[in-house]
Parts: structure tokens; C-alpha cells; sequence
């Protein structure tokens, strides 16, 4: 039996297409709602396509957590205490985030000039105040020399949030509900593994010699993903990961099924 995917819809006056998707039945009482259904902002198929992915995979991330929430209610009302978020320790975040390095490699190792996301000179200012320097004037005033641009300090806020988005989706897709200390930790080394990915397809774009197998000191290596960036390559990932390690398909089936 051929199983119908979700797919985006075209809006037939506006041509923009929209996401349409049904929210699981034991959920409607607490989304409030039977349907999720909004706009993608944009008319270009692919693009749709992409978006209406990672949108999904967010949806289904919201859901599985407000399962968990759910479960946690209940054991509430029969315990003296509740479940609390859990920490991760800096080694425990950087096992999580020690496949971005393969991944990355992996989506631009065939033309690695063209990786332009990723500003290799603005990862020591991630995390970090942007405040300028004082400098004293001529008449005992001061001055403030600002360090970065607008526009550099612009691009540390979107590689800030991008590293969150996937430390949130990677701790979901792990049933982990960690406190923001440990998200950010997790963002933090994700942010590492990109960095040095991203500084080996310099040198790979520079002509330097290939260094050997994408894989980062101490892990597993995995099996290369295909070209392309998002969720999708995201969970793939992921799950060549946790497949080696028996995770169950049910988290994999919860996050892919919709998306591919």
C-alpha cells in the first residue's frame, strides 16, 4: 500500500503555498485546534518543499514534547515531585554534537568554495559581547570604537540561532528535555564541529591535500549524506548515529515519515 505524504498546497489565486497538516487527534485539546495550516512565503516550488520539511519536523518536535509534558502531568498528580529539564555536562553536549562535523563536510566537500553560510572569522565572537572599545580623547573625553560591523554583528546573531534551532532538534530527536544551559552547550559544540569542518573545506578549496575521511576524532564514521541542507539531511544524520547504538525506529518513523 502506497502511503500519501504531506505535501504543500498552492494558494490557486496568490500562488504562495501553504502548509496543511492535521494535528494527532490526542493532542486537539491542548493545540486547540484540529489543523495546523499557514502560509510558507514563497512561490518557488523547491523552496516550498524545503520549508514546508523543516516545518513539519518542528511541528512533530512540538508535538513529541507535549507528549513528554503530558506524561509528566500525569506522573505529577501521583507523585510529591515532578521531572525536572536534565543537564548535560560539556562532554555529554559534544557527544551530541560530534556528527555535524562528517555532516558538513559531507554537504560541501564536492564544492567546498561555495560554502558561504558559515563565517569562519566570526565563530571567536559567537556567544560573546559585542560591546566596543573605550578609547580616551584629546580633553579627558572618551570615545567607542565598535569591533564588528552591523552587518558582522547581524550574521553572529543568525549563526547564534541557527546553532540553537539544531541543538533544540537534536535533543528532541534524542527524547532529551535538557535546561537552557545545556541547550547552549549543545549549540556551543555544534557551532564547534561547523567551525572545523568549515575551516577544512577552506583548505580543501584552497587545493590543499584531502586530510582523509570526514569523520571528527572519536567518532564513528558515517556514511556520507547527500547534497543538500536543512532538516531531512539533519535527521538522516542523526539517525546514522543513533541507529549504531539501538536506538528504536519509533523516533526516527515520528520525525522522517512526514518529512520525506
Amino acid at each position: 500500500m502506497v502511503l500519501a505524504m504531506s505535501r504543500p498546497s498552492r494558494h490557486t489565486k496568490t500562488g504562495i503555498f501553504w502548509l496543511r497538516k492535521r494535528v494527532p487527534s490526542d493532542l486537539v485539546p491542548r493545540v486547540g485546534r484540529a489543523m495546523e495550516y499557514f502560509s510558507l512565503q514563497t512561490r518557488e516550488p523547491a523552496e516550498a518543499r524545503q520549508r514546508h520539511a523543516e516545518a513539519i519536523a518542528r511541528l512533530e518536535a512540538g508535538w513529541a514534547k507535549l507528549r513528554r509534558s503530558e506524561l509528566g502531568d500525569v506522573a505529577n498528580a501521583t507523585a510529591d515531585h515532578g521531572t525536572a529539564p536534565c543537564s548535560l555536562s560539556e562532554r555529554e553536549a559534544g557527544e551530541r554534537a560530534v556528527w555535524m562535523y562528517a555532516h558538513w563536510l559531507g554537504l560541501h566537500r564536492e564544492n567546498p568554495s561555495q560554502q558561504r553560510f558559515w563565517s569562519t572569522d566570526l565563530y571567536r565572537h559567537l556567544w560573546r559581547s559585542l560591546g566596543g572599545q573605550i578609547e580616551p580623547r584629546e580633553g579627558g573625553g572618551v570615545a567607542v570604537r565598535t569591533i564588528l560591523s552591523f552587518a558582522q554583528a547581524e550574521k553572529i546573531a543568525e549563526l547564534e540561532a541557527w546553532c540553537r534551532d539544531h541543538a533544540e532538534t537534536v535533543l528532541a530527536l534524542h527524547d532529551i528535555e535538557a535546561d537552557e544551559a545545556s541547550t547552549l552547550r549543545v549549540a556551543k559544540a555544534i557551532a564547534a564541529q561547523v567551525q572545523r569542518a568549515s575551516l577544512t573545506l577552506a583548505a580543501l578549496a584552497r587545493g590543499e591535500p584531502d586530510a582523509g575521511p570526514a569523520t571528527a576524532p572519536g567518532a564513528t564514521p558515517t556514511a556520507r549524506p547527500a547534497k543538500g541542507s536543512g532538516l531531512i539531511e539533519l535527521v538522516e544524520a542523526w539517525w546514522q548515529e543513533a541507529e549504531r547504538t539501538g536506538k528504536s525506529d519509533s523516533t526516527r518513523e515520528s520525525y522522517t515519515n512526514s518529512i520525506r
